[in-house]
């Protein structure tokens, strides 16, 4: 069982200090910890999964501000099912809401498809350049 703590130090590493799970692993053997790279996988996947409900909050205030910008980078996946490593991904990034505190959103999808953000923009009221 983890912690609230230790799992968001588990995300936090990943994700924002670039942290791989096979190292967190490392680390934490050093330490004798053993915590397998599946587990904080699996953990960090379960978190994701209890967060959308936020991210569903977040989409909304996105909709409901006057703009939304739209970008999108490559990302490199490995061992993605169906996906040879050697293709490109993409993150999305979606900010909108209100002007003073915007809300930032940030989406993995495998295409830079323009479905992807006509899909998104589905709800949203404001001004667009279509």
């Amino acid at each position: 069982m983890a912690t609230a703590g230790l799992l968001a130090h588990i995300v936090v590493s990943k994700f924002e200090d670039v942290l791989p799970f096979h190292r967190q692993s490392k680390q934490l053997a050093r330490m004798g910890i053993d915590l397998p790279r599946a587990t904080l996988c699996n953990w960090a996947r379960q978190a994701a999964e209890k967060a959308l409900p936020l991210a569903d909050l977040m989409d909304r205030a996105i909709s409901e501000g006057p703009i939304v910008n739209i970008d999108e980078t490559t990302v490199q996946v490995l061992q993605e099912p169906g996906r040879a490593d050697s293709l490109k991904s993409y993150m999305w990034i979606f900010r909108g809401g209100d002007p003073e505190r915007p809300v930032l959103r940030y989406q993995y999808h495998p295409t830079r498809a323009g479905s992807v953000p006509l899909k998104y923009l589905s709800d949203f009221k404001g001004l667009r350049a279509d």
